[in-house]
């Protein structure tokens, strides 16, 4: 059996933040007046425009290391959640979860409990 991996908080942090800002840069491009689109290429070769936050985020399988993934996992949950409950508006709450994450890491480390 595999010995647990434990990680401490500063290389935690980042790791997390990685993935996070990994999956809002992605999406960030889908929204606005033009809506751009996200190339993803299939196990066939092909490549697949995809322009819905919660289809992008459903192809997301792996970001190279289990650290990093817990971030995006994390967002590609959020992302898919509200695309299930609200039909639209994941590409927007990526961004503004980012936000709300980087706002608070910065409190915490200036002492606020």
């Amino acid at each position: 059996m595999p010995e647990p991996k434990v990680v401490g908080a500063p290389t935690a942090n980042r790791q997390l933040q990685f993935g996070i800002n990994a999956i809002a840069n992605l999406l960030a491009q889908t929204f606005g007046p033009m809506g751009g689109l996200v190339v993803n290429q299939t196990e066939l070769g092909r490549p697949e425009l995809l322009d819905d936050s919660a289809t992008i985020v459903r192809r997301i399988i792996d970001l190279g290391s289990p650290e990093r993934n817990i971030g995006a996992m994390l967002m590609r949950n959020l992302v898919w959640r509200v695309g299930q409950q609200v039909g639209d508006g994941g590409a927007m709450a990526a961004p503004l979860a980012r936000a709300i994450y980087n706002d608070a890491g910065r409190l915490v480390t200036a002492g606020a409990n």
